[in-house]
């Protein structure tokens, strides 16, 4: 099966299990959307650990299976880490957000270092010992960060996605550990200034507020389908950088379009938007990650 229809079936059960989870968590069981949002993203966080597996320790498995399992597995993470954080840990709700925040930092870290962090060890070795540092990391930012109770700005997190995946890591893909990670992050940080620094100067506004955060959601979401759903078709064969300004267009409309459509057509006001829009950011990530294209057939040569 090949593109678009391989990116648009996954897409689909992609919008069907977040509007089922939107249902769920804020209808029937009357949950503000943004404490929904903070559940799916703790399971979105389990599902990138079982992504740095190998698909360990089921990795026979066949699929769609497998990916359910996981699915499972991180749902019942999710539930997990919000009933421990306040009762084992005593950390309140109001460090949901730090905490996910900082945990994303932390294995986007490991990401840039191509996972090279564990590098020789075996499994559940490599697993335990990369969500030790994790966690490490991700409690000594709550004591050291200056601001909004130990979190790191996210801001980086959509640079993350179009550096890595819409720009290639262009010009730094061929130079060696860990300069690329140390070097990748210096771009991301300079981009997530720069973009805040538009939203100050251009809408008046700042990445904390309820209208850029929705904005900047929106922008989320539109890279994750573009790159890890679609896999940047139809502009995978472009080089960079055009190909990744190209990307950069095109998200960026596409989330400006989401944003007229959220807030001056559908009249969703900004706090809730932020968490349903999360909540679908959730999703394009545990899908792939878990299901891959299912249920679009891979083709012969990619099949796993």
């Amino acid at each position: 099966m090949s593109f678009p229809l391989k990116g648009l079936l996954p897409t689909i059960g992609i919008v069907v299990m977040s509007v089922l989870t939107i249902w769920v968590g804020t209808v029937q069981l009357g949950y503000d959307p943004g404490l929904v949002s903070v559940y799916t993203l703790f399971a979105t966080w389990f599902a990138f650990i079982i992504s740095t597996t190998g698909g360990w320790p089921i990795a026979g498995v066949p699929q769609p299976m497998r990916g359910f399992i996981f699915i499972v597995a991180a749902l019942a993470y999710g539930f997990f880490h919000m009933w421990a954080q306040p009762v084992l840990f005593g950390f309140s709700d109001k460090f949901f957000w730090p905490i996910i925040a900082n945990l994303f930092l932390a294995i986007g870290i490991t990401i840039s270092l191509d996972n090279k962090l564990v590098e020789g060890l075996k499994q559940p070795a490599a697993v335990i010992m990369n969500i030790l540092f994790w966690y490490l990391l991700t409690f000594v930012l709550l004591f050291i960060v200056p601001i909004n109770n130990g979190m790191v700005p996210s801001i980086w997190f959509g640079w993350f996605l179009f550096y890595f995946f819409w720009m290639d890591r262009y010009p730094l893909a061929n130079i060696p550990q860990p300069a690329k990670a140390v070097l990748s992050f210096a771009v991301m940080g300079t981009l997530g200034v720069l973009l805040n620094y538009v939203f100050k100067w251009f809408f008046h506004t700042g990445f904390f507020q309820p209208d850029a955060g929705s904005w900047f959601a929106a922008w989320v979401f539109w890279l994750v389908i573009t790159s890890w759903v679609f896999d940047t078709w139809p502009f995978q064969a472009m080089k960079q950088p055009a190909k990744g300004l190209v990307g950069l267009i095109l998200t960026v409309a596409l989330a400006s379009l989401t944003y007229y459509v959220i807030v001056f057509v559908a009249n969703i006001s900004l706090p809730n938007a932020v968490g349903y829009l999360w909540i679908f950011i959730s999703w394009a990530y545990l899908w792939p990650i878990c299901l891959g294209k299912w249920p679009a057939k891979e083709n012969a040569s990619s099949a796993a």
